[in-house]
């Protein structure tokens, strides 16, 4: 491994020119292999607010109850993935905008019913189409060869959901958020937040966007900020068919530096699916995923955009640099928003300075990973303590008000803090 991080050290003396724009036909052609499973589409959400119950029907007509009070309600749903959506869409812009989030089965997704019913809520009250993705897909095999597992974990409905949701329901801009993200309270007062964000990302002429976050990380896949192009369908392809040990972040990152890879001199060939163990015993180890979230990946980043680096002055074998959090990073085709707040783009020019996209906000935390500056979402596994849509009022201009929460019964507890 020793020689290998040396190898590596000289191929990155040099800086990696600026990515020039990729033609449509070469990015039609990158990872053109990739087979994606079968997605139902057709499935249709109900959501009766004032009671709390939300209902899915599939396409063939079979039935399921995804939240109420009941006890024990069904959790198996037969045949392919469904990509379920409840339409709430009276923005009229022309742009078809929903917010995804993906679990694999009812079982997994009922615990976080709280953060659910956050996102159906600001939903509704936004006019904003919500999508769910439920289902499984076969990821033992890791067709990549340079896989070191040989295998991949069941994160990699990730990918397949986002297609889905961009080449089968027709969206144009998808936000991504895990279960345990939400919408924090201030961001229910201020209207069409959701695409302003958009706005920054076509300012910015990215196809992709993520929250800056608080910890060494290159890019947290827990909120994403997706438009429909030929670049993300590239990204996505890549994301997929590459798919390589338990997380699918790691080939996230992966699939960014091999586009970027397409027009610069990076010298990247698949080098982080070498990094998939997660066998932390040996502190000093240079092989694991740890290690290529904390190094080798900003390593190969900040070849393409040094500006945006700055080095650790912490003295280390193996020196660290981090993103610089104060402004926005563009990046070729993709862009990292910062924790502070950002200014209008060009199609919310009425709106004041937008909040932070996402912090990570944590109770019984102090300093970074305590609750962080006002943003518009949060990721966190502390349930929201308000109801936006209190006895079933969606009306965009209802009070939020608090909630007493019944304690927790999830396996993490409401007070864990995010890390």
């Amino acid at each position: 491994m020793r020689a290998i991080l040396l190898l590596r050290a000289i191929l990155l003396l040099g800086t990696a020119s600026a990515a020039a724009a990729l033609s449509n036909a070469t990015l039609n052609s990158i990872a053109a292999d990739a087979i994606w499973p079968e997605v139902a589409t057709g499935c249709v959400l109900r959501a009766d607010f004032l009671n709390r119950v939300v209902e899915l029907q599939t396409s063939t007509g079979e039935t399921r109850v995804v939240l109420s009070k009941d006890a024990n309600p069904a959790t198996v749903i037969p045949g392919p993935p469904q990509l379920c959506a409840l339409k709430n869409d009276h923005d009229g812009d022309g742009k078809q905008r929903s917010v995804l989030t993906i679990a694999t089965d009812l079982k997994y997704l009922r615990p976080w019913s709280h953060f659910l019913w956050n996102k159906l809520c600001y939903c509704k009250r936004e006019g904003l189409d919500f999508l769910l993705f439920l289902g499984n897909v076969d990821t033992a095999h890791a067709p990549n060869p340079k896989c070191k597992s040989g295998k991949a974990g069941n994160h990699w409905i990730k990918a397949v959901a986002i297609h889905a949701a961009l080449s089968r329901a027709g969206q144009d801009e998808v936000l991504v958020l895990d279960t345990d993200a939400i919408f924090r309270k201030e961001s229910f007062s201020r209207h069409g937040l959701a695409s302003c964000y958009f706005g920054v990302m076509e300012d910015a002429q990215a196809s992709v966007a993520a929250g800056a976050e608080h910890y060494q990380v290159f890019v947290n896949a827990a909120v994403l900020l997706v438009r429909e192009t030929p670049w993300t369908r590239a990204l996505l392809r890549l994301w997929w068919r590459d798919r390589c040990g338990e997380k699918d972040q790691l080939i996230l990152w992966h699939s960014l530096l091999t586009l970027w890879n397409q027009d610069s001199n990076l010298n990247y060939d698949g080098e982080l699916l070498a990094y998939t163990s997660r066998d932390y015993k040996n502190k000093s180890s240079t092989s694991t995923y740890k290690h290529a979230r904390r190094v080798v990946t900003f390593d190969y980043a900040r070849q393409i955009r040094p500006a945006h680096f700055v080095k650790s002055p912490v003295r280390r074998e193996h020196p660290i640099y981090h993103l610089a959090a104060d402004r926005l990073l563009d990046f070729p085709d993709f862009a990292l928003l910062p924790q502070t707040a950002l200014p209008s783009p060009k199609r919310c020019r009425a709106e004041a300075a937008l909040p932070s996209l996402r912090s990570n906000a944590a109770r019984r935390k102090k300093g970074a990973r305590g609750a962080g500056p006002a943003s518009f979402l949060a990721h966190t596994k502390n349930r929201p303590a308000f109801d936006c849509c209190p006895a079933g009022n969606v009306d965009a201009a209802a009070p939020c008000v608090a909630v007493n929460l019944e304690r927790s019964t999830h396996r993490k507890g409401e007070s864990t803090p995010h890390r």
